[in-house]
């Protein structure tokens, strides 16, 4: 396969068949221990995003998941567990718990671009 990109300029392709794209890396929005007033303005800018973008245009994206470990130490962070012993048990079984959903296949890949 003969590679589609003549020339590039910071984010910006040109293509042997005469479409010029933007490219662009998004950053992730953290919200998932954020209160659901900032989890409704993520929700809303993500839809202004998508609903701003040309007809032409294509998303992908790079997932990662975080691991069951970070999870369990935002939970117990701060917390005297020797204390809590109740928390202390929960917390090591939302360790198992986590395990089971994790996806089974690798994270996604790709990067996001447009037409301009």
């Amino acid at each position: 396969m003969e590679q589609p990109t003549l020339s590039m300029a910071a984010n910006i392709r040109w293509t042997k068949s005469g479409v010029v794209w933007a490219d662009y890396v998004l950053s992730g929005m953290d919200y998932g221990y954020r209160p659901n007033v900032d989890k409704r303005t993520a929700r809303t800018l993500h839809t202004m995003l998508v609903r701003a973008l040309p007809g032409e245009s294509m998303l992908m994206g790079i997932a990662s998941s975080l691991s069951a470990e970070a999870v369990v130490a935002r939970m117990t962070e701060g917390v005297d567990l020797d204390v809590h012993t109740d928390w202390a048990i929960e917390c090591e079984a939302t360790l198992d718990s986590i395990e089971l959903y994790r996806p089974a296949a690798g994270p996604r890949e790709g990067a996001g671009a447009g037409p301009r």
